[in-house]
């Protein structure tokens, strides 16, 4: 008989005005929460097994669970685990670099042959055109500035081999996207040894398919200088995070903008997971008194919210500078081939002359 926990609803007294807000307590100590691979249910895996959300009776619903052993040896939270999907599976990457696992069919299996390289640690991962990549972290005192991917066939992590000659810096927790071939990435911390960090402001892209870095810009001063808190790429056309003020922070790369919505505060201060999209809705997990609970706002209330929004980076005019760079050496060159041209046609003419 499927096991059931009762959703125990409980609203936040400070949000009761807007009725915005639905908050359900969660039953579990350690939860590692995510949605599914068509971002339609809500799940989560607790050391108690996996269990699916019923958004209509607000209930956990327990589901069999094949494989469990292989993953339950970590700590079952979104510290422990970053999360993707690709190839209709969802991946758990041990955070550090290294081991894989999926999640298919109610089924868990360790994807790679290597180990926990304890190497890259807060890095970001992804998938490109149903290849898994993994990029940046930190380890051994340092940020590390390069791309790996998993090799399905070896069953392990290989660089990402390109000759842009410039590379920005390594860096930890930073924005990110995903379009067709390309990721866009933006910010987030340069550690250099013990208690040296640097927060970066560039934002860049690179191109998968011909291996291409481009310079785009710097982050609005707005996005600057701050802590992307649980920042969450979804299937949508927006990512969102929480900022140091606890406001809520949409950021949307391919329209560079960015939004924040304020009021959320109380129920953003004690956040304990990734900010979630399923459906119409945000999800996340907030601790309260030793208790956690699932929060729930339709997306479409996020506008009662709003506080600004901008331009999410200001475009660099790098490029602009080198290709007038670029025609100025192209008319010197012209102007140059135009005075030998000329100077050797009256040579011509001198001699022709003498010889008359």
């Amino acid at each position: 008989m499927v096991k059931r926990f009762l959703v125990i609803l409980f609203t936040i007294s400070a949000l009761i005005t807007n009725a915005q807000i639905v908050t359900s307590k969660i039953p579990f100590k350690n939860t590692l929460l995510f949605s599914d691979y068509s971002n339609q249910s809500l799940e989560l895996l607790t050391d108690e097994g996996f269990f699916r959300y019923d958004f209509k009776k607000g209930v956990f619903n327990s589901k069999p669970l094949y494989g469990f052993k292989h993953i339950n040896n970590h700590t079952l939270t979104n510290e422990t685990f970053l999360i993707t999907k690709a190839l209709g599976k969802t991946y758990f990457l041990l955070n550090g670099g290294g081991e894989l696992y999926s999640l298919f069919n109610q089924t868990i299996k360790r994807e790679d042959y290597s180990f926990a390289h304890k190497n890259q640690f807060n890095g970001h991962l992804f998938n490109i055109n149903n290849r898994i990549f993994y990029y940046g972290g930190y380890g051994h005192y340092r940020s590390k500035d390069f791309f790996v991917f998993f090799n399905e066939s070896t069953s392990d992590w290989q660089i990402v081999i390109h000759d842009n000659k410039i590379i920005p810096k390594g860096r930890i927790n930073a924005l990110f996207q995903t379009f067709e071939n390309k990721i866009y990435i933006a910010g987030g911390i340069h550690a250099n040894g013990k208690n040296k960090n640097t927060e970066l402001n560039d934002v860049f892209s690179f191109d998968f398919k011909d291996k291409t870095l481009n310079t785009l810009g710097n982050l609005n001063s707005r996005i600057q200088n701050t802590d992307f808190n649980w920042f969450t790429p979804s299937h949508l056309n927006f990512s969102l995070f929480i900022n140091k003020e606890n406001d809520l922070v949409s950021v949307d790369f391919k329209n560079n903008k960015f939004e924040i919505y304020s009021g959320l505060e109380s129920s953003l201060l004690n956040n304990k997971s990734p900010l979630t999209v399923v459906g119409d809705s945000l999800y996340y997990i907030t601790k309260f008194e030793n208790s956690k609970y699932l929060n729930r706002i339709a997306l479409k209330n996020l506008v009662n919210y709003k506080k600004e929004q901008g331009f999410l980076f200001e475009k660099t005019s790098t490029n602009n500078y080198f290709n007038f760079i670029f025609l100025t050496i192209g008319v010197f060159v012209l102007w140059v081939f135009f005075k030998i041209f000329k100077f050797v046609d009256n040579k011509k003419k001198n001699t022709f002359f003498r010889e008359q």
